[in-house]
């Protein structure tokens, strides 16, 4: 019996591990934005959500994958940075 030892990377394809990281990270930043904005703006609900998700919309970072010649490649872009590979 062989047993292997696996990772996400061999679970997931490269695109849905991309949309999955920007989810996650847009998750966390939106939850934090908000709870702060709730916590200094009570009782504005529904505008704190709106600037909560605008904020976590520029903040989080971006995960591509870009196919070429040499197979695909992960690529992370954050605010004012330039894209990054990431193996």
């Amino acid at each position: 019996m062989i047993l292997w030892k696996t990772t996400l990377s061999n679970f997931i394809n490269m695109k849905y591990k991309a949309v999955l990281y920007n989810f996650l990270c847009f998750a966390v930043i939106f939850i934090l934005t908000r709870t702060a904005l709730h916590y200094f703006f009570p009782g504005h609900d529904l505008w704190t959500a709106i600037a909560s998700a605008i904020v976590a919309m520029v903040l989080a970072p971006k995960f591509i994958v870009v196919r070429g010649p040499s197979g695909e490649k992960f690529f992370v872009k954050w605010l004012f940075t330039a894209p990054k590979e990431i193996k």
